[in-house]
């Protein structure tokens, strides 16, 4: 797909939509609770939300330290897992209506 864009039609092109002009962090946070609560693992949200924007490897790590335990998948099964139940959680995901337009 290209788009043509006239100068003088636009004032700014946003391209970083994730956090920006959609609230991703709550969708993120189930799909990493629904990944781990198969291994009986219950992720908490304030645990959560101080970390959002951290890799995934970067948050699994924290856990691991913060919490002492190991999570049970390899990075890849655990990604799998998570992938999977980002995409049935599609539906939370809120517009932030204070970036003005």
């Amino acid at each position: 797909m290209c788009i043509h864009l006239r100068e003088g039609d636009f004032d700014a092109i946003i391209f970083d939509c994730d956090g920006t002009l959609v609230d991703t962090a709550p969708a993120h946070f189930n799909a990493y609770y629904d990944a781990l609560v198969q291994a009986g693992i219950q992720l908490k949200w304030d645990w959560y939300r101080s970390r959002v924007g951290l890799t995934s490897a970067s948050l699994i790590k924290d856990y691991q330290s913060d919490f002492r335990r190991s999570i049970p998948y390899s990075h890849v099964e655990l990604m799998s897992r998570y992938s999977r139940a980002f995409q049935q959680n599609l539906n939370q995901l809120q517009e932030i209506r204070a970036v003005p337009t």
